[in-house]
């Protein structure tokens, strides 16, 4: 016989439960990069103190080249149009939770377990955290203007080696850039086939290199107070091979 077969033992025993704590296995991915990494000041996050929405101006263009000249040669002057503007949208992300007062009057004291609002907040800040998670990842929508532009709005495949990334599907400017005009403002693309020193490892070499711009004259840029980050988004298998050939 076991002791939950007792009942009188049942009915006078509780179990050994520990008070305060209770195992969080509610989130989904083993890592959320958006809200732990992304939205601090350290993952480069900026606050701004009001606006309808975000408009930054950039240079595209410097007007060609300088001329060397003879002494006293007549200069020749022409004033050119050399900036634009990017724009972009607030996006409003919602959850709740609620809760009763009785619950409260009941929830407390020495028959209180767990603080039973506690679970509640946690669960909706994990909703939060997974809504921004595929937000960022997930392929931008045309059709929906409440959605943000995550990761694959700014960054399209291309197989081609080079800044050749062009508009997100449906989509005819890129923050109200036209790539067209502003070809520099298209992201860096390529393809691989092995994981390899010969073939990954020396195109990502490559592409660090292609997209470390510092310009000539120093002036404000998106860096911020932390430089200009890298990261790297791969999945587990390339990760495991990155490893390997480190490890090699």
């Amino acid at each position: 016989m076991r002791d939950i077969d007792i009942a009188d033992l049942i009915t006078t025993t509780l179990y050994n439960e520990p008070k305060g704590r209770f195992i969080n296995m509610a989130p989904e991915l083993q890592k959320y990069v958006v809200m732990r990494e992304l939205l601090t000041k350290r993952g480069g996050m900026v606050v701004k103190k009001g606006g309808i929405g975000i408009k930054e101006t950039l240079m595209v263009d410097a007007g060609g080249r300088s001329r060397f000249v003879g002494e006293l040669e007549e200069d020749v002057v022409t004033i050119q149009d050399h900036l634009q503007k990017m724009q972009l949208n607030w996006c409003l992300l919602t959850d709740n939770m609620a809760y009763g007062k009785s619950e409260i009057l009941e929830n407390k004291g020495r028959e209180r377990i767990n603080n039973v609002i506690k679970p509640r907040r946690m669960a909706m800040m994990i909703r939060v955290a997974a809504s921004m998670e595929d937000a960022f990842f997930d392929a931008p929508d045309v059709s929906n203007p409440l959605t943000p532009w995550g990761l694959k709005y700014w960054i399209v495949k291309n197989a081609t080696i080079g800044f050749n990334g062009g508009l997100p599907s449906g989509f005819t400017t890129v923050a109200n850039i036209n790539l067209t005009t502003v070809p520099q403002f298209k992201n860096y693309t390529g393809t691989y086939t092995t994981i390899s020193k010969t073939d990954l490892v020396e195109k990502l070499r490559t592409a660090h290199r292609m997209t470390d711009w510092v310009s000539p004259v120093k002036m404000s840029d998106f860096h911020g107070d932390f430089g200009q980050r890298r990261v790297l988004f791969v999945n587990e298998e390339t990760i495991l091979g990155l490893e390997n050939i480190g490890e090699a």
